[in-house]
Formats: C-alpha cells, structure tokens, sequence
C-alpha cells in the first residue's frame, strides 16, 4: 500500500509540475538544434543572421591512449521555413570507425516560431533493418500537452523492454485529465496505471486533484488532493485516501507553502496523518533563502526524527555568487548533533546565464578533507555565442583526462531565400516500395525551359542516385538497394524539396 501512495504521490508532483518542467525542456531543446541561443533576450548583438546547427560529432577516448575515435554523427536532413529542423538523423559507429550504423530518426512538426508541436523518434532494428516507433510527443499549445511516450528499444535484446505514456484531455487551456500508462512489450500494448483529474476555480487554479488506480478493468479511488490559494499562490494540499470500512475519506498527507514577498516560496513542510492520535506529525520541513537579487542562497532540509520526536537538520545546499560563475555546495547533517558534512560541489562559469562555458562537479574526501575532482565539461563558444566544441573530462590518476568530446557545425539560414511553394509540387509513389519509385513533378508545363533533377540519399549522407528528371518524370529503380529509409531532394525551379523513402523488400 505505501509503495502504492508513493507512487501515486510522485505522478501527482511530476503531474502538477509538468507546465513548467515542459517549458523548460523545450527551451534546452530548441537551444540544442535550433537558433540555440536567444541573444537578443540577454541584451546582446546577436550578429548576421540566424545561424543553425546543421550536424555534430561526437567522439570518444580511446582507452588508454589520449586519441579520440568517431563515436557518433547527428545531420538536420531538411528544415522549415523558419529554420527549424523537420527530420533529423543520428548515426552511430560500430566498433570500427569506418562502419557507421543507424540510430535514431527524428521527424518534427513545429506551431508558428520555434515551439515543436509534434516530436515523432523512431530507433533503428538492425536485425530487422527497418525503422520502428520509439518515442512520440504531441503539444495542444506550447506548454499544454496531449500524448508523451516513450517504448525504449534495446537493439541489443531486439525487444522493447518497458515504457511509459501520458494521454491528456484538455479544457479551456488547461489540463482536465492525465492518464498514465506502462507499456507491455509482451502484447505490444499500454496498460493504464494512474489517472489524474483535476478541478479549477475561476481564477485558474487547480483546487482539487482526484488520483485513481486502475484495478480489476476499473478505475478505483486512490487519493484525493485539496489545495488552496491566496493572491493565485498555492499555500497548501491536503491529500486523503479512501477509507474502505466507512466509505469516506481519511487524511494522508499534508503540504504547506509559505512565500517571500517576491512570490518565491520561504517555506515548505510535508507532514503524515497519525492514525495512532489522530494528528499531523513533521516528515520534512524546507527553508529558503534570497539575496537581494532574489537568487537562492540557501535551502536547509529538515527531517523529523523519531528518535527525538523533533526536526533534525537534514540536506544543506548553499550557491554562492561570483561574476560570471556560481558555486553550489551540497551538504548532510551528522546525526545527532551535526557538524554539516561536505558531500558534492557544482562550479558553474557561464557568459550569460544559459551560455554555460564550464561545469565541474566535485566530491568530497573525507581523509585528506578536501575537494576531489570527479568530472568536467569545457564548452567553446564563436561570436555568435553558437557552441563549437564541448569537452568532458575526467579526474583520473590525480589528473584530468579526455573522456569525450562534441564538435558542432553551423551555417547561416536565410528566410528570404525560401520561395513559398505547394506542398504537393512533387508526387512520390508508392512509399513505402519495394522495386520502384515514381518521381513526378506537377504543372511542369508551366516550366518547359526549367530543369530538374533527383538525388538519393542514404542515411550516412552517402548518394545513392543522381538522375535529371525527363518531362517531369523520373523512376528509380531501389529493388538492389538494402531496406531502409532514404531521403530524396529534388530541384526544379531553382527550389529544393525533400522527403524520405522507405524501403522494404
């Protein structure tokens, strides 16, 4: 039963969270493969144009040596009229550098700007070799989801071997319903396990969460979350769960919020119902400091200790401030009286805040009582604040050494350039195919003196074909060509369309 409530209470917190957790994701996301970096936010020049991230390389150490061997490959295949990324590929080697094997393919649908509606993944089967489905994400607005899962493919095992899914009903801009599914690789299916539904007041806020758990083909009470506001802040949530001998509700676990007046929370305490005397008793208490920058200084976790019957200090976490870095110090409490004890270290140099130039993280010796280096990551930044190189290292033998490195690659994207064209200019038939595949461009006699022409591509960037098109027609031949996806560019009209071609015999 408590690991049941734990659960529950974990797909309550990652639930009501997932707004801002998915704002988030989204903003690292489109960092890394798109524009990158929202200069012009940070009150910088952003110079030229927008300049976009075409491909990576990721290289590992050789063991043993302080050489690097190719390890992986990332290409953007084709892009929007913004410069987002539609399709994207990431290769891999095997354990020779010179064979290179498929990895992931990536195709993505974006709302207006930069904001990606719907994320498709598929993984390569290299028995199989075929694309399968992998990992899917679908946006209502760009912080309003409707269907995230994921399957998680092992190439190794030729299985997916277990997986997770959220299905969201939406109302009025907010969320009225999540369903939270585990996948069951045996029948290839989604097994319901959780259900979220939660109630607002006219302000917006969500005041009550239901929780039910699916059992015996139903859904069943499970616990149930009461929260209040004041000035559209959450003060507190008290969660309840079934009592089955007097078909009510019994009090479970309580949640308190206090605020700064910058509307940072100061405090937060967690307590657990006492059947035993019927009252809330202590389990964790939180204490939050700001400078007066509002950035957090300090957070002091506290736990209650039987022992004692009292709250004990618990976690320390200090961040302290430097120009253009920050130091973060993660600490534990020796029971029962103290002192705080050292247990890991951030050092963070950064630009601006998001242009992170070097991170190490650190551990504690508790026999020389000093810091001991644990990893190290040196990004390299052009003018453009675009990153060019990201190295990791690791403290080995009293040193730091290579462990693996990333070049990137970028190349300047010119909106202008793009000339607004139907989709439907080049028919592709039939796809998927097996012996042969039609290429045919329509109105082509509107453009009798344009040429035309088709190039093939494997994943590797390797052509496979380069044909000029006759009449607007063009057949090749794949029936020799090993299974796969393959992608397509044609130029007529001085534009380039592209596309992919799967492949299967």
């Amino acid at each position: 039963m408590k690991h049941t409530i734990s659960f529950l209470l974990l797909v309550c917190i990652t639930s009501q969270s997932f707004s801002q957790y998915n704002n988030r994701h989204q903003q690292l996301y489109n960092k890394q493969v798109d524009s990158i970096m929202q200069i012009n936010k940070q009150n910088q020049i952003y110079l030229d144009t927008l300049w976009v991230l075409d491909s990576s390389l990721y290289y590992e150490m050789i063991y043993g040596a302080t050489e690097f061997t190719h390890a992986k490959s990332y290409k953007v295949l084709s892009r929007n009229a913004n410069g987002n990324p539609l399709t994207t590929s990431d290769l891999v080697s095997d354990t020779y550098p010179s064979i290179y094997l498929n990895s992931i393919y990536d195709s993505l649908i974006y709302f207006d700007g930069i904001m990606v509606k719907k994320h498709y993944s598929n993984v390569w089967d290299s028995i199989g070799q075929v694309w399968i489905d992998n990992e899917y994400q679908e946006y209502e607005t760009f912080d309003l989801p409707l269907e995230i899962y994921n399957k998680n493919f092992s190439n190794g095992a030729q299985q997916y071997y277990y997986g997770y899914r959220n299905l969201y009903e939406n109302e009025n801009g907010k969320i009225k319903t999540n369903v939270y599914s585990t996948f069951i690789p045996e029948t290839n299916s989604w097994l319901p396990n959780a259900k979220n539904v939660y109630y607002y007041d006219e302000l917006g806020n969500d005041t009550l969460l239901m929780i039910y758990t699916w059992k015996n083909d139903i859904w069943v009470d499970s616990i149930k979350f009461k929260k209040a506001s004041e000035s559209n802040l959450l003060t507190l949530i008290i969660g309840q769960i079934p009592d089955t001998v007097n078909s009510t509700w019994k009090n479970y676990v309580f949640f308190s919020y206090s605020y700064t007046t910058t509307s940072k929370p100061d405090t937060t305490i967690l307590k657990y119902w006492s059947t035993q005397n019927n009252s809330w008793h202590d389990n964790f208490k939180t204490i939050y400091t700001y400078d007066h920058l509002d950035r957090l200084t300090n957070r002091i976790k506290m736990h209650y200790e039987y022992s004692t019957q009292q709250l004990e200090n618990y976690q320390n976490y200090n961040i302290s401030y430097q120009e253009g870095s920050k130091t973060e110090i993660y600490q534990s409490w020796m029971m029962p009286s103290g002192p705080w004890l050292n247990q890991s270290q951030y050092y963070t140099s950064f630009t601006t805040e998001e242009i992170v130039d070097t991170l190490q993280y650190d551990t504690w010796n508790s026999y020389t009582e000093e810091w001991s280096g644990n990893d190290r990551t040196v990004n390299i930044f052009d003018n453009r604040f675009n990153v060019l190189e990201s190295t990791q290292y690791y403290f080995l033998n009293n040193e730091w050494q290579y462990g693996t490195k990333t070049d990137y690659y970028w190349s300047p994207f010119f909106p202008n350039s793009i000339i607004d064209v139907p989709a439907n200019t080049v028919t592709v038939y039939p796809n998927p195919a097996s012996t042969v595949v039609s290429f045919i461009l329509k109105e082509v006699a509107s453009y009798q003196n344009q040429s035309s022409s088709v190039s093939i591509y494997n994943l590797s960037g390797q052509k496979v074909v380069e044909f000029p098109m006759v009449d607007g027609k063009f057949k090749w031949d794949c029936s020799t060509e090993k299974p796969g996806l393959y992608i397509y560019s044609v130029i007529f009209w001085g534009v380039n369309y592209t596309g992919k071609i799967v492949v299967n015999h």
